[in-house]
C-alpha cells in the first residue's frame, strides 16, 4: 500500500492506494494503527476479489455473510474507522459489480484487491469510541 497525506494530526486528509493481493479490511485497520487514526471518515472505489459482505439480521442479533470470489468492481466504499477497546475498529459498507453489473451490497467483512483500491480517509478531528451494545450485540459508536 501507498499513500499520500496532508494536514496536521487529528485534521490529516489520507490517499491510500492498495495494490493486488492486499487485504482491503486488513490494510485499512494497520494503516490506522500505525498512523494513530482515532476518527476518520472514509470513501472508496476500485476492483476487489474474494469480497465477504454480510447483512445483519436484527431477530437473530446476527450477521449473514456471503463471499463472492470473483474479480468485481468496487462501485463504492463508505465508512469510518474508530475505536473499539483502544484498537482500530473500521465500520465500512460496500457495493461491487461483476461482468453483468449487477451490484451486490452489505457491510464489509473482507476483500483483496484486484487491481487497485483507493482510499480517501479524512480525520474527524474528534476520537469515534465504539461500545458493545447490550440490546443488538454490536460494537456501536458512543454518542
Amino acid at each position: 500500500m501507498k499513500f499520500t497525506s496532508s494536514g496536521r494530526p487529528g485534521a490529516r486528509k489520507f490517499m491510500l492506494k492498495l495494490n493486488p493481493g492486499d487485504p482491503l479490511s486488513a490494510s485499512i485497520r494497520d494503516f490506522a494503527k500505525e498512523y494513530g487514526i482515532k476518527g476518520a471518515v472514509l470513501s472508496g472505489l476500485g476492483a476487489v476479489r474474494d469480497a465477504e459482505l454480510a447483512w445483519f439480521d436484527a431477530e437473530k442479533k446476527k450477521y449473514e455473510t456471503r463471499r463472492f470470489p470473483e474479480t468485481q468492481e468496487l462501485v463504492s466504499l463508505a465508512g469510518n474507522l474508530g475505536l473499539k477497546e483502544g484498537d482500530p475498529a473500521l465500520h465500512a459498507h460496500a457495493v461491487c459489480a461483476g461482468k453483468d453489473l449487477k451490484a451486490v451490497a452489505g457491510h464489509l467483512v473482507e476483500a483483496v484487491c484486484a487491481v487497485t483500491v483507493e482510499i480517501c480517509v479524512i480525520e474527524t478531528g474528534f476520537d469515534i469510541i465504539r461500545k458493545l451494545d447490550p440490546l443488538f450485540g454490536l460494537w456501536l459508536i458512543e454518542a
